[in-house]
């Protein structure tokens, strides 16, 4: 999981773009794919421009002006079991 989220921040970071989208228009389950199997269910919540682990699960279970609170329900649903995380920056690519 790790490495397509990787691959997502990578890919549309220099592109200026953001969202669970890449930029063929795929979503993260195409992504996650390409390096292996899945069983049940797979979501994302995508957080930008923080580098503090805990900052950004904190900021993404309250998830502040998000009227479906998409992020908390992924977070805290009890069928994911795994996680994988991407940061990229141009300082540390």
């Amino acid at each position: 999981m790790w490495l397509a989220a990787e691959d997502h921040v990578k890919e549309l970071d220099p592109a200026g773009k953001l969202g669970h989208r890449d930029l063929t228009g795929s979503w993260p389950t195409y992504r996650a794919n390409r390096y292996g199997t899945w069983k049940e269910a797979l979501g994302a919540a995508i957080y930008y421009d923080r580098n503090d682990a805990r900052e950004i699960v904190i900021t993404l279970i309250i998830d502040d002006g998000v009227p479906s609170r998409g992020d908390r329900r992924h977070i805290v649903r009890s069928r994911f079991s795994n996680c994988g995380h991407g940061l990229w920056s141009p300082r540390y690519p």
